[in-house]
């Protein structure tokens, strides 16, 4: 296995247990040393996903808090 696999492997196994914020971080990251352009928006593309889930969250989490005030 190439250097740069071994590594990208490694710190994606070990994302899961990382702040999402973290996380977008460190995909956007890799993404910027990735070889090709399709693992650089395959990266990319999780980040993004992960950013949205992230913002539908957070806009849950304000109906419920609006919710229990109204």
């Amino acid at each position: 296995m190439k250097p740069l696999a071994t590594i990208t492997e490694f710190v994606l196994a070990k994302l899961d247990g990382e702040p999402i914020k973290r996380r977008i971080e460190i995909k956007r990251a890799l993404a910027a040393v990735m070889p090709t352009a399709k693992q650089a928006k395959e990266l990319d593309a999780m980040a993004d996903e992960l950013e949205q889930i992230e913002a539908r969250h957070r806009q849950l989490v304000l109906d419920f808090q609006r919710r229990a005030e109204g």
